[in-house]
């Protein structure tokens, strides 16, 4: 009987490319729930093409399938939605209990002998190292857009600290630039911690806790005088801790796998 892990972390990183780059990235969250899929199944054809079969076109079938029917029912919302890290943890731990069962059925999936060839040759496929880097793949993938939003789920189940916040960023701006200005803190803030999380999870993989305290302290500094503020530094704790968390955990976890 075939192993099918490579199968299932090829599968789970098609995912992950999807889920947490393409969807958020190249605007699928917006377009029609049939287009997502199709770009999703997709995806998960060209990453697990080394399988290419049957057995493997229905896996993708189904898990496609179930993705939309889950996206319908669990949607992740709008970022303003006080619910949104309850729907994220709910959607991904359903999909997550989806992808165990596609472990459990790909042990009948055997490769496809050219394209197994073609594909070992390009990326060390079958080896551990291969392996290892498909684990960190999926490490990454996830707290890149995965961490911002349960960071973002987070700071909405407190508003008024977010409010208070861009209030406090506000009082000299006239009216009519209070949106723009508020987006553009949002932005800088979100894009300020997907580079903090991929540093963090990078330190805890090579063991470099010194290093996770020093970036949360390089962060710290430079934001110091904004600091004085306690609306701001409320929000700006209360985020930063969490992406830490989120972070630091992913690493973890990455750290064991690939030991």
């Amino acid at each position: 009987m075939n192993d099918p892990t490579e199968f299932f972390l090829l599968f789970t990183c098609g995912y992950a490319l999807y889920e947490y780059g393409v969807r958020r990235y190249f605007g699928m969250a917006e377009r029609k729930l049939w287009v997502q899929g199709a770009v999703l199944f997709v995806i998960e054809f060209v990453i697990t093409i080394k399988y290419t079969g049957l057995g493997a076109l229905g896996v993708q079938a189904g898990f496609v399938a179930a993705y939309l029917l889950i996206s319908l029912m669990i949607p992740n919302g709008e970022s303003k939605e006080r619910n949104l890290l309850e729907k994220f943890i709910l959607k991904n731990g359903v999909l997550a209990l989806l992808l165990v069962i596609v472990y459990r059925t790909g042990s009948g999936i055997a490769p496809n002998g050219i394209f197994d060839s073609v594909w070992n040759v390009v990326t060390g496929g079958g080896t551990e190292s291969g392996r290892t880097f498909l684990k960190y793949g999926i490490g990454y993938l996830f707290v890149l857009d995965g961490g911002t939003t349960m960071v973002r789920g987070l700071l909405n189940k407190i508003p008024i600290i977010t409010r208070k916040a861009l209030a406090s960023h506000e009082e000299n701006v006239e009216q009519s630039e209070e949106t723009e200005e508020s987006t553009e803190l949002k932005n800088a803030g979100e894009l300020i911690g997907i580079i903090e999380r991929l540093l963090i999870v990078t330190f805890v993989i090579a063991g470099s806790f010194n290093a996770v305290a020093f970036t949360f302290a390089a962060k710290s500094i430079a934001r110091y005088k904004e600091l004085d503020n306690k609306d701001f530094a409320e929000y700006y704790l209360l985020g930063t801790t969490a992406s830490v968390i989120v972070a630091v955990a992913a690493g973890i976890l990455l750290r064991l796998q690939a030991g």
